[in-house]
């Protein structure tokens, strides 16, 4: 049984994950479960090794600059990105209970929809933070965003770990 809460968080997923990968029918339905998370997973890592990419672009002009520090900051960035790039593309084995499972509680539902949409948009967020940002204007501020953004991203990461690998019948 459906809950209005239950609803809602499918129908915002269903918005944030159709705008970005065309064709995802979401996790309600047992049999399009693993490609809906293969999709999304698939989508997150490449959008985060493509910011990896745009940060070292960032990171070379500093070193060209002779501007160690921020060379620095910008490495240790690029590489918190590929982590969590690899930890997305990592984090669903095929034998997880969640992905095989027929029967779904709609409060599962609710949290993996609601995790995914939220990591979605701050991945939106992000995009929009980095899209504009050159080594000339870049400042230790704008890295913090930067990094804030990227930490509510990983901790989405984390949480679906759990949720998708911690879901009880």
């Amino acid at each position: 049984m459906s809950t209005p809460e239950a609803e809602s968080a499918e129908r915002s997923f269903m918005l944030a994950a159709e705008r970005r990968m065309p064709g995802v029918a979401g996790y309600r339905d047992p049999e399009s479960r693993r490609e809906t998370d293969r999709k999304l997973r698939d989508h997150v890592a490449g959008q985060l090794g493509h910011l990896a990419a745009k940060v070292g672009e960032i990171r070379k002009v500093a070193d060209d600059e002779g501007d160690a520090d921020m060379a620095d900051d910008l490495s240790r960035l690029e590489e918190r990105f590929r982590r969590t790039a690899e930890a997305i593309s990592a984090s669903a084995p095929p034998e997880q209970e969640f992905l095989g499972r027929a029967a779904m509680r709609s409060e599962e539902l609710t949290h993996v929809h609601s995790n995914d949409a939220a990591m979605l948009e701050d991945l939106d967020l992000l995009g929009k933070d980095m899209g504009t940002l050159k080594y000339e204007t870049i400042g230790t501020l704008t890295l913090r965003e930067v990094e804030g953004t990227l930490a509510s991203i990983e901790l989405k990461v984390s949480n679906r770990k759990h949720l998708l690998g911690g879901a009880s019948a």
